[in-house]
C-alpha cells in the first residue's frame, strides 16, 4: 500500500465526518504496526502534511489594514511572507494579522487598544 493513498484516505475521512483527526492517525498507526508496515509511517505524515498545507484554507494569511502597512509585516515576519498575497481587510483600524496553520500574530490596533482597555479596567 502506497503512503499517498493512506494519506488521502485520512484527510478525507477527516474532512467529510466528524472524526477527530487524531484519532484517524493513531488507528492508522495501530493498522501499520499489526501490518508490519510502520517504516511507511514517516512517509505517510510527510504526505498528510503536504495534503494539509495544499489546502488552500491552511495557507498562511496576511491581512492588512491597508498598503501602508505592508513594510512594517515585512520587516517583523522576513522571510515567513515571501510567497503570500497580502489581503485589505476593511475591519482592521490599523496593524495587521499573520495567521500561519495554528500561529497567530496580532498587530493590529484593534487588539492594541482592548490590551490597554484590559489593563485600565485591572488597575480600577
Amino acid at each position: 500500500m502506497k503512503p499517498e493513498i493512506i494519506a488521502q484516505a485520512i484527510y478525507q475521512l477527516s474532512n467529510e465526518s466528524k472524526t477527530d483527526s487524531a484519532k484517524l492517525i493513531k488507528r492508522t498507526v495501530n493498522v501499520l504496526k499489526k501490518r508490519g508496515m510502520i517504516k511507511l509511517l514517516p512517509f505517510v505524515l510527510s504526505e498528510l502534511k503536504r495534503l494539509f498545507y495544499k489546502d488552500s484554507k491552511h495557507q498562511p494569511k496576511l491581512l492588512l489594514a491597508s498598503k501602508k502597512f505592508e513594510k512594517d509585516a515585512k520587516l517583523a515576519l522576513g522571510d515567513k511572507i515571501a510567497k503570500i498575497n497580502p489581503k485589505i481587510d476593511e475591519n482592521l483600524i490599523g496593524g495587521y494579522i499573520f495567521e500561519k496553520g495554528d500561529v497567530l500574530l496580532d498587530r493590529s490596533y484593534k487588539r492594541q487598544l482592548f490590551e490597554m482597555f484590559r489593563q485600565i479596567k485591572s488597575n480600577n
